[in-house]
């Protein structure tokens, strides 16, 4: 009955990393938009994370309550993981916005709105070639640099052809504090030429960066106590570090038009610094947790 187990929950996790490549070559293909393919990606990554962990908590399971916790902590990674990546895709409704195409120009802020922001900068870059566009916002308690660029290259296809290739990040959030309120984001310098106006987008800050990091970090600790207290297998720790990581570094480079190439960094970075982070974290946990 184990082995079928482990067997149907392979081939699940087989098919959500098949879904997660799929949707992404829909987006390649301009088939799907880049939110959808976005949280489809993110989610299939997060439900592997809570896969693997799940399955390396389940041969240990010996009483309800160690079955209870094993979904717990799964649900928690699945959470970590895809969580962060909505708050950056779905910041929530908007508080202020407007369209910036000089340096000079203002966008005005209700009277009421103070304390921590994250502005989303968006721009349309002009052109074919590569592009880099440089500004600087004023108005809250730091100034607000920003930079959206293009790069082009050529890599070689099959058979030996050129192909053209090109990476564009064309939004970014900016993180800033707004103190009392009652202020207006200024353009204080631009710097490159644009194909139409900066569009400036300000939130609410829901999730400080700080506070995002400091939730993976406690859940990474808990995860490898729990690893080590209940003679979980390793690769619960190795899916926890990288259910954090990929969490924290989409969150923290991602906006609701330019999710995809923060993932793909993430997935790209995660299962080293995250994964194996985990690993060490559980190395260290075991000189202080005491096996059950």
């Amino acid at each position: 009955m184990a082995d079928h187990a482990e067997n149907a929950g392979a081939i699940a996790l087989g098919g959500l990393a098949l879904a997660g490549a799929g949707v992404f070559f829909m987006f390649q293909q301009h088939v799907v938009s880049e939110m959808f393919a976005g949280l489809t990606l993110a989610c299939a990554v997060a439900a592997v994370a809570a896969g693997v962990l799940f399955r390396a908590a389940s041969d240990a399971v010996k009483t309800p309550a160690d079955r209870s916790l094993a979904v717990l902590m799964a649900v928690a990674t699945f959470v970590v993981a895809g969580g962060f990546v909505i708050l950056s895709v779905s910041p929530g409704s908007p508080a202020a916005h407007g369209e910036l195409r000089a340096a000079g120009e203002s966008v005005a802020l209700p009277a009421d709105l103070g304390g921590a922001v994250r502005v989303l900068v968006h721009a349309d870059l002009p052109g074919q070639d590569d592009a880099d566009i440089a500004f600087e916002l004023s108005g809250a308690e730091l100034p607000l640099k920003g930079h959206l660029v293009r790069k082009v290259g050529v890599s070689r296809g099959r058979k030996g052809a050129a192909v053209r290739t090109s990476s564009e990040q064309n939004s970014e959030f900016l993180v800033g504090d707004l103190g009392a309120g009652g202020k207006t984001l200024k353009l204080a310098s631009l710097t490159g030429a644009l194909r139409g106006p900066l569009t400036v987008t300000v939130f609410h800050d829901r999730m400080p960066v700080k506070l995002a990091y400091a939730i993976a970090l406690a859940f990474v600790i808990l995860a490898t106590a729990i690893t080590a207290r209940k003679r979980w297998k390793d690769s619960a720790a190795f899916a926890a570090g990288l259910a954090a990581v990929f969490g924290v570094v989409v969150f923290t480079n991602g906006t609701p038009d330019a999710v995809i190439r923060p993932e793909i960094g993430a997935l790209l970075l995660s299962p080293f610094l995250g994964g194996l982070g985990g690993m060490a974290a559980l190395w260290i946990m075991r000189r202080f947790v005491k096996a059950a």
